[in-house]
């Protein structure tokens, strides 16, 4: 038993080529359109980056705002701060009265004894 190779004529073969060519504008089309996706794509992600670092600006903008609230927030007005230090005034000389009132009594009694 021998093998015989089929014949092919010219009209298949040209039908192949034709075929073949088909296909691969075919993939053509498919790889422009896989490309075109890809480039959307970048643009996209560029626009996210873009809106990524516009947003980061905002929160240290925001940041800074909220720490100047704070340090606002923390300071006092000048009605409290002269209260305070009029009142420490006051209860500095009080207590250093009392401290020579007493030393002066325990000095008297030492000198009795």
């Amino acid at each position: 038993m021998r093998f015989v190779a089929p014949q092919v004529t010219l009209d298949d073969r040209i039908k192949n080529v034709e075929n073949a060519l088909t296909s691969i504008r075919d993939l053509e089309t498919y790889l422009n359109k896989i490309k075109q996706d890809m480039v959307a794509t970048e643009t996209a992600t560029q626009q996210l980056n873009e809106k990524y670092v516009k947003a980061k600006e905002l929160e240290k903008l925001t940041q800074v705002q909220i720490d100047a609230l704070k340090a606002t927030l923390q300071t006092e007005s000048w009605h409290r701060t002269l209260f305070t230090s009029a009142m420490g005034f006051i209860l500095g000389i009080a207590s250093s009265f009392v401290a020579s009132v007493l030393y002066t009594k325990w000095g008297q009694r030492e000198a009795l004894k």
